[in-house]
């Protein structure tokens, strides 16, 4: 589902049709229909047949710890639940984001709720919700964010979910150059004054999407990336307080692919 983008992601993807078995839709309202689209997506697959659905941002990278995204997979679950790590671009090489092997680990329990620009909380650092991949066979809808879905047989059974798939974790790059960053919550704030102007009850944004959004307005935004970049220099302390830690298991596995260096 492509979403009025501008980075040529709708011609990357045009382009991998001669690859791969791909079907873009595209939504041209400038809203969030997250929880719309992908449920509409999830019943295009059922509709041609496949048994598992992975809920996915372009952001996010499924890794299997051993075996592929299948292993362990079986026709009864109805909806799983998977870890998602946030990805820590570094201040000392903050262009190199995708072969950063340092992630939030434990995250800080903060109100996110409260003043942003007084605290200047580290968003990476705060907690990371899991994301689900469905039986999309009786599935009712995906939640917003890809966090959460309804399924018949969970509701027959007054439970919201069947469990968690601890074989996959996904890598998640929620921040990468300031230039994408940037360009993000210029989106968000459009779709903000949109919801806002056309007396939507909710924009389905969190917290921090409003925080950011107010200091682009603000003029500030700049300064927002800079603080949640991982500082090196600091790293001794952040790992000795269990809050973040290395991983190289997606990195290596794309220079093996021939994809980094």
């Amino acid at each position: 589902m492509d979403n009025n983008s501008k980075d040529g992601t709708r011609e990357l993807l045009e382009s991998l049709k001669s690859e791969f078995n791909l079907t873009v839709f595209d939504d041209l309202t400038p809203d969030h229909n997250q929880s719309k689209n992908m449920t509409f997506l999830s019943h295009i697959a059922r509709r041609e047949g496949f048994d598992w659905v992975i809920e996915n941002d372009a952001d996010e990278f499924w890794f299997p710890k051993s075996g592929d995204l299948l292993t362990g997979l079986n026709r009864i679950d109805t909806v799983l639940r998977v870890e998602r790590v946030n990805v820590l671009p570094t201040k000392q090489a903050p262009k190199e984001w995708f072969s950063s092997p340092w992630q939030a680990k434990n995250t800080l329990n903060i109100n996110l709720e409260k003043n942003f620009e007084a605290n200047k909380h580290n968003l990476l650092l705060t907690p990371n919700l899991h994301k689900v991949l469905v039986n999309p066979n009786g599935l009712i809808n995906v939640g917003g964010g890809n966090h959460g879905a309804r399924h018949v047989i969970d509701k027959l059974l007054r439970r919201r979910y069947a469990g968690w798939n601890h074989n996959i974790k996904i890598f998640h790059y929620a921040l990468r150059s300031y230039e994408q960053f940037e360009a993000k919550v210029v989106n968000i704030n459009k779709s903000l004054k949109y919801t806002s102007q056309n007396n939507y009850k909710k924009h389905n944004f969190g917290a921090y999407a409003v925080f950011w959004s107010q200091m682009f307005e603000k003029g500030e935004l700049a300064a927002v990336y800079e603080d949640m970049l991982l500082d090196l220099t600091c790293l001794p302390c952040y790992q000795n307080l269990g809050l973040v830690e290395r991983d190289d298991a997606f990195v290596t596995d794309m220079i093996d692919l021939g994809l980094l260096e």
